[in-house]
């Protein structure tokens, strides 16, 4: 994307809502894009977790790319 910087990329839904709040509340534009999906199942030591498999990433314009760092922490 061109004049956009990723600002957030993980496996984590959570993570990833958290920065888009916060970009939000900080009414900073962003791009989002999801990779992946397939549905997996993992063993742990707590027995079986879903995997998603997806990956998460946010982008904002090159401009906003510094303040957006540090709101989204």
């Amino acid at each position: 994307m061109f004049g956009w910087k990723e600002v957030f990329v993980g496996p984590s839904k959570e993570n990833f809502e958290h920065v888009k709040q916060n970009l939000d509340k900080g009414e900073i534009e962003y791009r989002v894009k999801v990779k992946g999906g397939n549905s997996q199942v993992q063993k742990d030591s707590l027995g079986e977790q879903p995997v998603s498999g997806s990956y998460y990433y946010i982008y904002v314009k090159k401009q906003d790319e510094e303040h957006a760092k540090q709101i989204s922490k």
